[in-house]
C-alpha cells in the first residue's frame, strides 16, 4: 500500500508540474511566419541583449528556415548585424567574400568541402543564396557580417581562404601550397606558424588590415590539429577556442550585437547530462564573471516535433530526431505552428522554479540554461547536397 501511495503522489506531482507548465505556455507563446516572424514575444529582452544563442540538432531542413527569420528579423528590427557561426573563420571568410561578389563558384568551393559533415545539404546553400539577396537590399554599411569562431574543420578551405587575403601574394609560403595527406597538413601549420612569429614585419607589412584575420585562422588550424590528437580533451579545447574567438573578434569589430545558431550543447549556459557533460560550453564562457557580455546572453532552444534529421555519420540517411530533453509534452500541446516561440523567462514562470525540460540537471531551474523554446514542427531532413559514396 505505501509503495502505490508513493507512486501515485509522484504521479500526481508530474501531472501538476505538466498542467502548470501547459498553462502557462499558453499565456507566454507566439506562432511564427519565418518570411516575417513577430518577434514582440522577444522584445522585452532584446534592450539588454548583446548576444542571442540558438540551439539547434544539426540536419533538420527547419534549422535554416528559422535561422534566415531570426537572423533577418533581428538585423531590422533589433539591429543586430554579426551572425555568428560554428565553422571556423576560414569558411566564414569565403561567405563573406560570396555575400560580397556574388560568385557561384565560392559556394561551389565551400560545399564541396563540407562534404561529410551535418552542413553539406541544399537547404545550407539556399540559406546562404538567401541571406546574399537580403543583404543586397541594405546599405553597405549596414549588411549582415559573418564570424566564425569554431576551429578550422575545413582545412583546406581555410587555407585558400589565406590566399586571397590582401597581400597574401607577397608571401611565397602560400603560394605553393601542397597537401596529400595529414602529416603534409600538420607540418605546413606548423611551418606557417613558426616563419610568422619569426617575421612578423614581413607579415604585417604585406597583409595590413587583413592580418587579423590571418592570425585568427592559423591559430585555428592549429587548434584543429589539436582537437584531432586531444581525444578525451578534445571538447574542452573546442569550447575554450570558440569563446577565445569570440573574444578576438568582438574587440576587433566596430561594437555590435550577435546571434549564432550552434548545436544545442554549446547554448546551455549551466552543466547538465549530455555528450558534453562535464565541459565548459561556449555559453558558459560567455556568462563568466570575467566575460565582457556576462548577463547579456539569451539561450533559445529547438525542440523538434515530428522532425526528421539526415545523418551524416551513416550515409546521409533520413531519422527521426531524437532530443535529449525530458517531458516535452506541454511544449508539443502547444506547439500550434510550424514554428512556435515560448518565452520561459515571464513573471511567475514554472521554468524559473524548476528544472523541466533538461536532462540530468546539476544546478538551478531552466531559465538558467535557457531563457526561451522554440518549437519545429514537422520539418523533413535536410536534402544531401549531392550523391553519396
Amino acid at each position: 500500500m505505501r509503495k502505490i501511495l508513493i507512486i501515485l503522489i509522484l504521479t500526481l506531482t508530474v501531472s501538476g508540474c505538466s498542467s502548470a507548465a501547459g498553462n502557462y505556455l499558453k499565456e507566454n507563446k507566439s506562432t511564427l511566419d519565418m518570411n516575417s516572424p513577430d518577434l514582440e514575444l522577444l522584445t522585452p529582452d532584446l534592450a539588454d541583449t548583446e548576444i542571442i544563442l540558438a540551439g539547434e540538432y544539426h540536419a533538420v531542413a527547419g534549422n535554416f528556415t528559422a535561422k534566415y527569420g531570426l537572423m533577418t528579423t533581428l538585423h531590422k528590427e533589433a539591429g543586430i548585424r554579426y551572425l555568428l557561426c560554428e565553422m571556423g573563420h576560414g569558411i566564414a571568410g569565403l561567405l563573406n567574400q560570396y555575400m560580397e561578389t556574388g560568385k557561384a563558384e565560392t559556394l561551389d568551393f565551400i560545399f564541396e568541402e563540407l562534404k561529410g559533415s551535418g552542413a553539406w545539404s541544399i537547404e545550407h546553400r539556399e540559406f546562404w543564396e538567401r541571406l546574399r539577396e537580403y543583404n543586397l537590399q541594405q546599405p553597405k554599411d549596414e549588411r549582415i557580417i559573418v564570424i566564425g569562431i569554431d576551429v578550422e574543420h575545413q582545412f583546406r578551405a581555410a587555407l585558400y581562404y589565406l590566399t586571397t587575403l590582401n597581400g597574401a601574394d607577397e608571401l611565397p609560403l602560400l603560394q605553393d601550397i601542397k597537401l596529400q595527406d595529414w602529416d603534409d597538413f600538420t607540418n605546413f601549420v606548423f611551418e606557417l606558424q613558426k616563419e610568422r612569429a619569426n617575421k612578423p614585419e614581413k607579415y604585417s607589412d604585406a597583409l595590413a588590415e587583413d592580418l587579423f584575420y590571418f592570425d585568427d585562422v592559423v591559430e585555428n588550424l592549429v587548434n584543429r590539429i589539436a582537437v584531432a590528437e586531444a581525444d578525451q580533451q578534445a571538447m574542452y579545447i573546442r569550447e575554450q577556442a570558440m569563446y577565445e574567438n569570440f573574444l578576438k573578434f568582438h574587440e576587433h569589430l566596430p561594437a555590435g550585437k550577435y546571434f549564432g545558431q550552434f548545436g544545442m550543447a554549446h547554448v546551455f549556459q549551466e552543466q547538465c547530462a549530455s555528450d558534453m557533460e562535464g565541459v565548459e560550453r561556449l555559453a558558459m564562457y560567455l556568462q563568466r564573471d570575467d566575460s565582457p557580455v556576462r548577463d547579456q546572453v539569451i539561450s533559445i532552444a529547438y525542440i523538434y516535433i515530428n522532425s526528421k534529421m539526415s545523418s551524416w555519420q551513416n550515409d546521409y540517411r533520413e531519422l527521426a530526431v531524437q532530443d535529449q530533453f525530458t517531458d516535452t509534452r506541454p511544449v508539443e500541446r502547444q506547439a500550434s505552428a510550424d514554428f512556435t516561440l515560448f518565452k520561459l523567462n515571464s513573471a511567475e514562470s514554472p521554468y524559473a522554479e524548476e528544472p523541466l525540460l533538461i536532462p540530468g540537471p546539476y544546478r538551478g531551474v531552466t531559465t538558467d540554461y535557457f531563457q526561451y523554446v522554440l518549437a519545429i514542427k514537422n520539418s523533413p531532413a535536410t536534402t544531401p547536397y549531392g550523391p553519396w559514396e
